[in-house]
């Protein structure tokens, strides 16, 4: 305990807080949607890749599909598998530390590989986010104290941290606040499946970006600069799926 301690450095305290407050905020917000939008925000990855201190690359990228699959896993574990929703959390976070560590040991660092990853992200979000229907999901607020689920967050933060090193980009995109959200969403898991696609599509230029930047302007003025950057493209995706989900919503209404 003591040596965890003397290894945390400042933004590993900053991120800590920052993901404890956003995770505990998501728990109390009762529609999908808005729940979803929370695993968009680039805040806790800004923070993530801060606590690392290392510049982006391709496990960065690679580990927009590792997200992707820990999203679909909790949902099929919990929907098709019927395993309690910590135990679907908990088996799906278990799976991506333990794919994200052995592709962080075995991508080489190199812009061929980053670009490749690039592709293959782009191509496979594209495919899901024209592809995938908007159905309507219940909504739903946890009676969980306030208290468990701060605890939940900043353990899992805590865990995350202590394995940094290992993950290497796969630390930064792990899904602190997802974990909370996937808990309290519940009954709206497809929902915050299909939000993954437009997560990935949006990281895809904040990744490439500070990629580019970083090298010539430093680190942390090319992260700043991608960020920019994502909240420009974020609305191009976001705001078509939310009509697509507001049309449903009055079909409903109507009917």
């Amino acid at each position: 305990m003591s040596e965890f301690f003397s290894n945390l450095g400042i933004w590993d305290v900053v991120l800590a807080i920052v993901v404890t407050i956003t995770g505990t905020f998501a728990a109390y917000i009762p529609h999908p949607k808005w729940k979803a939008f929370l695993l968009l925000t680039p805040i806790p990855f800004s923070f993530a890749a801060l606590a690392l201190g290392q510049p982006v690359n391709v496990t960065h990228m690679t580990a927009l599909l590792v997200l992707l699959l820990y999203t679909f896993g909790v949902r099929m574990f919990y929907r098709r598998f019927k395993f309690p929703i910590i135990a679907a959390i908990a088996v799906s976070a278990a799976g991506y530390c333990i794919v994200g560590g052995i592709l962080a040991a075995i991508i080489p660092k190199n812009q061929t590989s980053f670009l490749i990853a690039t592709v293959v992200v782009s191509v496979v979000a594209a495919i899901l986010h024209s592809s995938m229907p908007c159905p309507i999901e219940p909504k739903q607020k946890s009676p969980l104290p306030v208290w468990k689920k701060f605890i939940a967050i900043l353990s899992v933060v805590c865990f995350i941290i202590t394995i940094k090193s290992t993950l290497q980009g796969f630390m930064v995109i792990f899904p602190m606040v997802g974990v909370i959200v996937a808990y309290e969403s519940r009954l709206s898991l497809y929902t915050v499946s299909r939000h993954i696609p437009v997560a990935m599509l949006s990281f895809v230029p904040l990744l490439t970006t500070c990629f580019v930047l970083q090298e010539h302007i430093g680190f942390v003025p090319a992260l700043l600069t991608s960020l920019v950057v994502y909240f420009i493209v974020l609305p191009l995706f976001i705001l078509p799926l939310w009509k697509k989900y507001d049309a449903e919503e009055n079909l409903i209404k109507k009917e």
